[in-house]
């Protein structure tokens, strides 16, 4: 079987037919040779080498979004392949990222805490294609479709501390697509975005988490600019959730220089919890300490909106069908399984 459309999926009980369907179905990959009957759907390796259930690589193709008969294939095997690496710390993987931001871009990597994705990392980049900067395309598309909180781009593959480990970083680039709303749960591909070239301009925050302790204390990493600031939940141990807002702040602000390394902003007396976290209408006084110094900073931080919430993915070590179910908090903040397309469908 050459092409697969995977249904969208509005529940468990539609991803259990569709797997169903996939594991009746399955083949040998896409150009393969005879005799290779024996590897997985799609992911490649044979059921020797992969470490993952032949069930667990179908319940993940059975969540891909159609995109089309030239895309589908690929983002079969990526959305797979980035499994087959858990085993190795610094493995490939497909690094999806969630993109936010009205007048800067940036991309906050969409971790899970078994590797290759074991990171939590915001970086400041721009958009390229055909050598000319097409960042205004982004501010147009999110300009036009207001109910969309944030947008994801999917990545070419590479090892995600390449991009942050080193003194500079070996990787500053990549090739990705960037999608209206969120890729994994009926995002739309925008055409003049796809393909673009990603240039890394700096590294706001990153950190794994090895070896980590839960944070009993919730702490944000602030980042943006003084009239667009947002506040990314920080990331420690499972269970986690991640949560970006957008927020304005008063007081004994960062200065821009500052909030280009992301210091921390801490929430005194606040628990550390999804059902702790920060919402929309709330106003709290937090600790910022400025990365690289023994200085605070008292502010006050209003929250204007809630642009991501992710619990289930942050909720355990370990891969599951369970990561990828819609949970109560995520149903209730209003984050939807399915993003709805702008005007007129596909972006050009």
């Amino acid at each position: 079987m050459k092409r697969i459309a995977a249904a969208k999926v509005d529940g468990d009980e539609r991803v259990e037919r569709r797997m169903s369907f996939l594991l009746r179905n399955a083949g040998p990959i896409e150009g393969a040779e005879g005799g290779d009957e024996g590897k997985h759907f799609r992911c490649g390796l044979s059921t020797r080498e992969c470490p993952l259930l032949h069930e667990t690589c179908m319940r993940r193709l059975a969540r891909i979004e159609f995109l089309g008969s030239r895309t589908v294939s690929a983002m079969m095997k990526r959305s797979v392949m980035q499994s087959h690496h858990g085993g190795h710390e610094h493995g490939m993987g497909t690094h999806n990222m969630a993109v936010v931001g009205d007048r800067r871009i940036y991309l906050s990597h969409l971790p899970m805490f078994m590797p290759p994705h074991n990171a939590q990392l915001i970086l400041e980049a721009t958009f390229m294609r055909n050598g000319k900067n097409v960042d205004d395309v982004y501010f147009a598309d999110r300009a036009a479709n207001p109910s969309i909180t944030f947008y994801t781009l999917t990545p070419e593959d590479f090892v995600l501390r390449e991009l942050f480990e080193g003194r500079p970083p070996p990787r500053t680039q990549f090739t990705a697509t960037v999608f209206r709303g969120h890729l994994e749960k009926g995002g739309t591909p925008i055409d003049l975005l796809t393909g673009v070239d990603v240039r890394i301009k700096h590294v706001v925050h990153a950190h794994t988490f090895d070896g980590m302790e839960k944070l009993p204390t919730l702490t944000h990493i602030l980042f943006g600019s003084g009239d667009h600031l947002l506040l990314a939940h920080f990331v420690s141990k499972a269970p986690d959730f991640d949560q970006i807002l957008s927020v304005t702040a008063t007081g004994d602000v960062c200065t821009a220089a500052e909030l280009q390394h992301g210091p921390t902003a801490e929430v005194l007396g606040r628990a550390n919890q999804a059902t702790s976290r920060l919402k929309p209408g709330e106003t709290v006084t937090a600790r910022c300490h400025v990365t690289g110094e023994h200085r605070f900073l008292n502010m006050s931080v209003s929250v204007r909106a809630e642009l991501i919430l992710e619990e289930g993915e942050l909720s355990s070590t370990r891969s599951s069908a369970k990561l990828f179910k819609q949970t109560a908090g995520e149903k209730k903040a209003g984050f939807r399984m399915t993003a709805p397309a702008g005007p007129g469908g596909r972006t050009s």
